[in-house]
């Protein structure tokens, strides 16, 4: 397996948080299907589904999930979210959120993703094709259950077409 980071990455901060990975062999099942990159700039307000194998448990930060779990997202605009995260003062947000993130929260006001869900996808289904469109990438949150940041793969489409032509 091949790992390209950002460029820009810093764990010092949280923009850019973003990698590519190149994997040799992937077996297509029922269940394990492709998934088309998101690439128009405005994600939908709803109907999205985050997945991931991290903590349901806010009480048991060391307990993951042993099945694949999903949460219906909807987006929330970047300003309220910024509201949000800059009571916080987190160094790791000096520019407040940017244009390339988006901001999610659980449809029902509770599920989100939570510790352990980084890297993974936040989707939609094109009905019409029955195909998934990676929309986000799982990046950091408040505590499970608030507000959940993603990498917007549509303001990343050129770079991860740069880093594997």
């Amino acid at each position: 397996m091949q790992v390209t980071v950002h460029p820009d990455y810093s764990t010092q901060s949280h923009y850019n948080d973003v990698a590519v990975l190149r994997i040799e062999r992937v077996r297509f099942s029922e269940r394990v299907q492709p998934a088309c990159l998101y690439t128009k700039p405005r994600a939908p307000d709803s109907g999205m589904v985050a997945t991931g194998w991290g903590v349901t448990d806010i009480d048991q930060l060391d307990q993951t999930s042993d099945v694949l779990m999903k949460a219906s997202m909807d987006q929330v605009p970047l300003s309220r979210c910024n509201t949000s995260f800059t009571r916080s003062k987190s160094r790791r947000l000096a520019r407040g959120l940017q244009p390339e993130q988006l901001c999610a929260r659980g449809a029902n006001g509770i599920a989100d993703t939570c510790l352990g869900d980084s890297g993974g996808p936040l989707q939609t289904l094109d009905r019409p094709l029955g195909l998934y469109s990676i929309v986000g990438i799982t990046s950091f949150g408040q505590l499970c259950g608030g507000l959940g940041v993603y990498i917007r793969v549509s303001a990343y489409i050129d770079w991860i077409e740069s880093v594997f032509p």
